[in-house]
């Protein structure tokens, strides 16, 4: 989960892996908004899908 301090709000977002190298092609991000000013992310493992990576980051960036 990311949230923006009071008086911002998220610009953008991305999800990597742990170490903050880029994800596999085949993993499936999926999102919810949380609150006014936050956002929360998670691998959705599917049917065939690759093994999830053991830890993930979640970077926001937020405007004035």
């Amino acid at each position: 989960m990311a949230n923006c301090p009071p008086g911002t709000e998220l610009d953008d977002w991305m999800v990597t892996n742990g170490d903050g190298s880029p994800l596999g092609p085949d993993h499936r991000v999926r999102w919810a908004t949380a609150g006014e000013n936050g956002i929360g992310a998670w691998i959705a493992p599917y049917t065939g899908s690759p093994t999830p990576p053991e830890s993930i980051t979640l970077t926001g960036s937020c405007t004035c």
